[in-house]
């Protein structure tokens, strides 16, 4: 039982649900097309996580997955057609947009090392002045 934060969300519908108990190990904004496409915006923000430290709480069998650049694989609610996650296995990273789970603090994630990491995943990051 983990004494940190605890978030919780998942896609539109509710038919699948994560949940952590950890702070993402990174933040950024993304411009992409992928990005700009799946939100409808001009930017998506982005949250990472070490795959051990996210949860698929309900609705595994609701996923459906698609390759993406970066050598992962999204996947997305087959019920309402909500992003949900990508997973980058050979990094062993989680990606979520901040509108999946919603009540995550975003911390400012523009140093160096955090943007080389989602240009490795095949974002174009934002870098914040």
């Amino acid at each position: 039982m983990s004494n940190g934060p605890f978030y919780q969300g998942g896609c539109r519908c509710g038919a699948v649900t994560l949940m952590t108990c950890h702070a993402p190990l990174a933040t950024g904004h993304c411009d992409c097309a992928t990005c700009r496409e799946v939100v409808g915006a001009r930017q998506r923000v982005l949250l990472l996580w070490p795959a051990d430290q996210l949860q698929l709480a309900t609705g595994v069998d609701e996923l459906v997955s698609s390759r993406i650049p970066g050598g992962g694989v999204a996947y997305h609610c087959g019920r309402c057609g909500d992003s949900v996650l990508a997973e980058y296995p050979e990094e062993a990273l989680v990606e979520l947009g901040a509108e999946t789970i919603p009540d995550v603090p975003l911390e400012p994630g523009s140093d160096d090392t955090q943007e080389a990491l989602f240009v490795r995943l095949g974002h174009r990051p934002i870098v914040e002045p």
